[in-house]
């Protein structure tokens, strides 16, 4: 696991019971132990559990902001709770609905986007249907985020996390890279849509 870190090669195991095997993914060298997220079996009272042991870490660990996954409650308490501060980054987990069809297949299920959410046939949730643009809004707008923490969230840590940082930052990087900002945080658009409109015509020249 240790090599594998160093090679920022990193699984997400979260909702996996244990403190002993938790305690010790996070304490030999794992730099993303965990997705918080709510444990899917009973456990015993008083037992810690991995997501417990990430929480209390000072390892990275993601989380989907999407007011399903986990309430938009837990979040803050999560990242209230981390005794270090920008090591929780902000998970996608999106699937195919996200600017493609309302309905497709995964492992041979037919998946659905119902009322918002992503639904089996049987109406268990199935996955994630939000964008990455969407959870920076509501880590802002609803959880209470500073602006500044949840651009952290969404961009800057998870690309210095796979030993990326320049991923972070703009200099250089295609305007259609770049989403736009509205009102309450909520995405507009990407520059190169402005820049294209905004650009003199050739009639114009």
């Amino acid at each position: 696991m240790a090599a594998g870190s160093r090679e920022a090669v990193l699984a997400q195991v979260g909702r996996r019971k244990g403190w002993a095997s938790g305690h010790g993914v996070a304490g030999r060298g794992r730099r993303s132990p965990a997705a918080i997220a709510p444990p899917t079996v009973p456990h015993a009272p008083h037992a810690p559990w991995f997501v417990d042991v990430a929480i209390n870490s000072t390892a990275h660990a993601g989380i989907i902001v999407d007011g399903v996954h986990v309430a938009d409650e837990m979040v803050a308490l999560a990242l209230r709770a981390r005794p270090v501060a920008d090591r929780t980054f902000r998970v996608s987990g999106a699937m195919p609905a996200i600017g493609g069809p309302e309905r497709f297949s995964l492992y041979g299920a037919e998946i659905r986007v119902q009322e918002g959410q992503l639904v089996n046939l049987e109406g268990s949730l199935a996955g994630a249907h939000v964008t990455i643009a969407e959870s920076l809004a509501r880590l802002i707008g609803v959880i209470g985020l500073a602006p500044e923490a949840a651009l952290r969230m969404a961009v800057t840590i998870p690309a210095e996390l796979i030993g990326q940082p320049a991923l972070a930052r703009p200099e250089g990087r295609p305007a259609d890279e770049a989403l736009v900002l509205g009102d309450g945080w909520h995405a507009t658009g990407h520059l190169g849509e402005i820049a294209a409109d905004t650009a003199p015509s050739a009639a114009g020249r």
